[in-house]
């Protein structure tokens, strides 16, 4: 979980930055997750992702996922205002 959760935050960001956003302007994400008993570990790269203050809104499921995933989550984020 530790490492998908790594390697999906990484991702992530990346995504956000293209699109004018980052990860401190989240403002929800949904979490789907393969196994509830790695939750703890999901949580702690969730925590550890974001500046202190800066995590979302947020909900998160127990779901069946395919491909060998162990989480999957979508967001919502706000664009970053380049005129200030």
């Amino acid at each position: 979980m530790k490492e998908q959760m790594k390697s999906l935050t990484k991702r992530l960001e990346g995504l956000l930055e293209e699109y004018g956003s980052s990860k401190n302007h989240v403002l929800y994400a949904k979490i789907n997750i393969h196994d509830w008993s790695m939750f703890d570990e999901m949580n702690e790269v969730w925590d550890a992702w974001f500046d202190s203050g800066c995590a979302p809104a947020r909900t998160c499921v127990q779901t069946t996922l395919t491909s060998g995933y162990l989480v999957e989550i979508t967001l919502t984020a706000a664009l970053i205002d380049k005129t200030k």
